[in-house]
C-alpha cells in the first residue's frame, strides 16, 4: 500500500491515467492475468473477479489484510466473499486443517467429524433438527428447493428482487434487475414457469402469491437481498412466517452469507423467526469450501432411505469432507460465543460511521451503509431508496474498485465485511483509501468500470 506521503502526492496528481498508474504499480498482477487469459475464459473463476483494468493476484494473508504478487499488503474487506469472520489464518482453524490433512483429505465413506460439527449446529441455529452437508452454498439451495417440492408435492417457487440464492438454474430469474427475465444465458424459458418473483417487504402481494396454496417454498435472504443491500423489515418476515405456516408452504432462509455472521444462530436467531428450512455455508467451514441444509426432521425426511413420499436424490464427492470439516469442527465453537460477531459490527459501524464523514468533507453525494459486519458504498443519493438500491444505483460504486486497490483496500463490488481480526489501523487506512479515491473523482478523473458483485 502508498504509504501516506505517496498516497497525499498521489491526490494532488489525478490528472495521471488511473490505469496507467495502476498498471505500473502492479505489475506482476498484469502478467498473471495475462498468463490468465490463456486459460481461462475472462482470466477468471468467478464472475465477481472481473474488473478493469485487471484484478490482482494474492499470494497470501493474515489477520484482515492480504497481499499480491507484487507484496503490496493490503486491507481485505472482501474476507473470503464473507466466510472469514475471524479474519484469514486464524491458529485453530490452521492447526484443524494441518492436523486433518496428515489424516486424510478424503477417506471415502463416513467421517468422525460429521455427527460432531452437526450437533454443533443444531445447538447454534434454531431451525436445525436435521443436517445435511453439501459443497456450496449455490448446492445448499438447489437442494433446499428440492426438498421443498417433494415435500409439498407442489412445483412453484416464490422468491424476491435482488435477493440472490446462487447460480442455478431456479434462482437465475430475479436476482437482478430486471427482474423479468434471467441473469444468465443457457437456462431454458420453460424454467421459470414454476418462479414467482415479488417485490420484497410487500405482505398483500405475498399473501395474493400464496392464496392459491399451490406454492412449495418461498426462498428469501433474511438479512436483506444481495447480501443485505435491500434490508429487509423483520416484521415482514414475521407476517411472511404467517402466512406461509398458514398455507401449507416451506418457508427457507437463505442465510449462506449471515449465518454465524449475524449472529450465533443467525439472523433466525437475532429476529426470533425460525423458518423450516435453511442454507448455510461460508462462515459454517471458515473459509473451506462446505454447506449445509439443516432444518424440519419431517421434511429432511425426504433425503432418508425409505420414505413414503419418495426418496430425494442427493449425492455429492465432496458432501462432508473431513478437510472442510476439520475446519468447521475448529471455528463453530469460536463462533458460539457471539464475541467474534459483536468485534466485526463493533468495526464495521466505525467504518460505516468514518466512510459516511469522508462522503461529506469530499462533498461526494454517496453513503455507507449496513447491518451487523457488512458494509455497502452507494454513489448517488446519500440516503437512497430500496427501489434505487434494487436497479443498481449502487453499481457506480464497484467503479471505485480499481481506486480503492490502487490505495491499498479490496472490497467485492460495493459491498464488504469486517471481521474480529480487523485492526484500528487497518480501518484508518480503509478510511484514507475512500478519500482520496472519491477526492480523485470529484477532480473529475474517469474510474474504470468493474463488474458488480
Amino acid at each position: 500500500m502508498p504509504t501516506e506521503p505517496e498516497q497525499r502526492r498521489d491526490r494532488t496528481n489525478v490528472g495521471a491515467d488511473l490505469t496507467q498508474r495502476y498498471r505500473e504499480r502492479f505489475t506482476a498482477s498484469a502478467a498473471a492475468f495475462e498468463r490468465a487469459s490463456a486459460v481461462f475464459p475472462s482470466a477468471i473463476n468467478h464472475d465477481s473477479r472481473h474488473m478493469a483494468p485487471f484484478p490482482l493476484t494474492f499470494v497470501r494473508a493474515a489477520g484482515g489484510v492480504k497481499w499480491d504478487l507484487d507484496a503490496h499488503e493490503t486491507v481485505d474487506l472482501v474476507m473470503g466473499h464473507g466466510s472469514l469472520v475471524l479474519g484469514h489464518g486464524h491458529p485453530a482453524v490452521v492447526e484443524a486443517v494441518r492436523e486433518q490433512a496428515g489424516r486424510g483429505t478424503h477417506l471415502g465413506g463416513s467421517n468422525d467429524l460429521e455427527a460432531e460439527c452437526a450437533e454443533a449446529i443444531v445447538a447454534m441455529v434454531p431451525s436445525a433438527e436435521r443436517v445435511r452437508f453439501v459443497g456450496s452454498g449455490t448446492e445448499a439451495t438447489l437442494l433446499a428447493l428440492r426438498v421443498a417440492r417433494a415435500a409439498t408435492g407442489r412445483d412453484t417457487i416464490v422468491r424476491f428482487q435482488g435477493h440472490f440464492h446462487g447460480w442455478h438454474d431456479t434462482v437465475v430469474f430475479g436476482n437482478r434487475a430486471p427482474f423479468d427475465r434471467p441473469t444468465s444465458a443457457g437456462v431454458p424459458e420453460s424454467t421459470f414457469g414454476h418462479v414467482r418473483v415479488l417485490a420484497p417487504n410487500d405482505s398483500v402481494a405475498l399473501e395474493a402469491a400464496l392464496a392459491e396454496r399451490d406454492v412449495a417454498a418461498v426462498i428469501l435472504e433474511p438479512g436483506g437481498g444481495t447480501i443485505g443491500k435491500v434490508p429487509a423489515d423483520p416484521a415482514w418476515i414475521r407476517a411472511l412466517s404467517a402466512a406461509t405456516r398458514a398455507t401449507g408452504t416451506v418457508l427457507v432462509f437463505d442465510e449462506v452469507v449471515t449465518g454465524f455472521r449475524a449472529s450465533p444462530g443467525g439472523v433466525q436467531a437475532a429476529i426470533g423467526v425460525t423458518p423450516d428450512l435453511t442454507t448455510l455455508a461460508k462462515a459454517l467451514c471458515g473459509g473451506l469450501p462446505g454447506g449445509a441444509l439443516v432444518g424440519r426432521a419431517d421434511l429432511m425426511g425426504v433425503l432418508a432411505f425409505g420414505d413414503g413420499r419418495g426418496k430425494v436424490a442427493h449425492p455429492g464427492t465432496f458432501n462432508a469432507n473431513p478437510l472442510s470439516l476439520a475446519a468447521c469442527r475448529a471455528v463453530l465453537p469460536v463462533l458460539a460465543s457471539g464475541a467474534p460477531q459483536a468485534a466485526a459490527t463493533r468495526s464495521a459501524e466505525r467504518l460505516r460511521a468514518s466512510w459516511n464523514e469522508a462522503f461529506g468533507r469530499a462533498g461526494v453525494d454517496g453513503c455507507a451503509y449496513g447491518e451487523d459486519s457488512t458494509v455497502h458504498l452507494h454513489l448517488g443519493d446519500p440516503t437512497p431508496t430500496a427501489d434505487a438500491r434494487l436497479a443498481g444505483a449502487a453499481a457506480a460504486a464497484t467503479r471505485l474498485r480499481a481506486r480503492l486497490l490502487y490505495h491499498g483496500v479490496d472490497l467485492l463490488g460495493p459491498h464488504g465485511w469486517l471481521s474480529s481480526a480487523h485492526t484500528e489501523a487497518q480501518l484508518e487506512r480503509a478510511v484514507t483509501a475512500l478519500e482520496l479515491a472519491l477526492g480523485e473523482t470529484v477532480d473529475g478523473q474517469a474510474v474504470p468500470s468493474s463488474t458488480e458483485g
